[in-house]
C-alpha cells in the first residue's frame, strides 16, 4: 500500500460522514453534534431567523 492512499482513505471515511442525502444539507452545534435537515427549511422564516440568531 502506497503511503499517500491512507491518507485518501482516512479522507474518503470522513468524506462519506458528511454526505447527505440528495435535498438535504447538514448542520452541527458547537459540541459537534450533526443534524440532517431537508434543504426546504432554508426558505422557512424561522429557520432563516434562527441561522442569523446563530450568526451573531
Amino acid at each position: 500500500m502506497k503511503k499517500g492512499s491512507c491518507k485518501s482513505l482516512k479522507l474518503t471515511n470522513m468524506m462519506e460522514k458528511w454526505r447527505c442525502k440528495k435535498g438535504h444539507f447538514s448542520v452541527y452545534n458547537r459540541e459537534g453534534r450533526g443534524f440532517v435537515l431537508p434543504l426546504d427549511y432554508l426558505k422557512h422564516p424561522i429557520f432563516q431567523v434562527l441561522l442569523e440568531m446563530a450568526e451573531e
